[in-house]
């Protein structure tokens, strides 16, 4: 039953984690979109730190999962107050509802027409290009579908999901004093409060510098932990009395690092960089990638830690977020405050802005 529950489970957050970005990116105006679409992942981390301080105080896992029901009966009661998006209104030919749908999320005083006409405009141009699975190897498709794949599998591979997932056995093998729950709990309260921070900066430091000082600070904590686990083989009684700090501080830094850039940035650019006529098919491709690359990496943690060590399994996430360091100063583009055609006519597609 745990098995099914769990498959259930996720089939639904893999439909949520196409529908949300794409729903966020369309009803919300170029200067604010950063800030909103960030709030995706952070509530993903509001409910990784709910599920820990639960799993700390209840011994049964049939009340952890009665407490964690409960967002999702509340999420389900306030979609039935959601408004469509005006672009699904204008995809369906629905002008009048379209219409309602932009005003009530820009304001009644706002002019709409300007933005209504270049969403019209937009989707016409979509239908006319009629676009199948082969239009993703056009050039000002296939760059930022292959920009958006590289940034979520730097993120998978960067070691956060594994970590997030085995905190307790992080720290039992580490040798920390702090109970294995308290710790994992601080690192999750930590997680929350920077995506927060990551959130608010987003529309104002930018995408890519958040992911470049992301990546560059994970790649420093996360060396840092396996530098630790390196010494503590070597010495374990010095390094547990002398370094026994460096543990949970090298994992506030890293899952801090993740929450501010990697971890919020990656959805945003998943609502931005598609274009219209292909963004369903985009966006279904990078979540079954990103949920397979989590699947993965989870999955043959443990095993390559066996296998190579605690501190070289930390090393090697090391050399992935260096590698992400690099990638994202020299080929990913900025896009805050651009909107949605003006992203997409960046890669060339020069119809979403005609």
């Amino acid at each position: 039953m745990m098995v099914v529950g769990r498959v259930m489970s996720g089939v639904c957050m893999g439909i949520t984690c196409v529908a949300v970005p794409t729903y966020i990116g369309e009803i919300a105006s170029a200067e604010i979109r950063g800030v909103l679409g960030s709030g995706f992942q952070l509530m993903v981390t509001l409910g990784i730190l709910m599920a820990y301080v639960t799993g700390a105080v209840v011994t049964s896992w049939t009340w952890l999962a009665a407490v964690c029901t409960l967002p999702t009966v509340v999420h389900a009661i306030m979609l039935c107050f959601t408004k469509e998006s005006p672009t699904f209104f204008v995809s369906k030919g629905n002008t009048e509802e379209a219409v309602s749908s932009l005003q009530y999320f820009r304001g009644r005083h706002y002019d709409i027409m300007p933005e209504l006409n270049i969403i019209s405009k937009s989707l016409e141009e979509a239908k006319l290009n009629n676009a199948s699975i082969w239009d993703l190897l056009k050039p000002y498709n296939l760059k930022p579908l292959l920009i958006c794949l590289s940034i979520l599998s730097f993120a998978q591979f960067s070691g956060i999901t594994p970590v997030l997932f085995n905190l307790s056995t992080v720290f039992k093998d580490s040798g920390s004093k702090m109970s294995e729950n308290a710790s994992a709990i601080i690192v999750a309260g930590v997680q929350v409060l920077a995506t927060l921070v990551g959130a608010l900066l987003m529309d104002k430091a930018g995408r890519r510098f958040l992911l470049a000082i992301s990546s560059g600070f994970m790649c420093v904590s996360v060396v840092s932990l396996g530098a630790y686990f390196y010494v503590k083989e070597q010495d374990s009684k010095w390094a547990v009395e002398t370094l026994g700090w460096l543990p949970l501080t090298s994992l506030i830094i890293f899952v801090s690092a993740y929450s501010i850039g990697f971890g919020p940035t990656v959805w945003v650019l998943m609502g931005e960089l598609f274009s219209p006529e292909v963004k369903e098919a985009s966006a279904s491709i990078v979540t079954v990638v990103n949920w397979l690359t989590s699947f993965t990496i989870t999955l043959t943690f443990l095993p390559l830690q066996t296998a190579l060590g605690d501190y070289s399994a930390f090393w090697l996430f090391g050399g992935v977020c260096l590698l992400a360091f690099f990638f994202t100063l020299l080929l990913v583009p900025e896009t805050k405050g651009k909107t949605l055609q003006e992203i997409t006519a960046q890669f060339g597609n020069r119809s979403s802005i005609d």
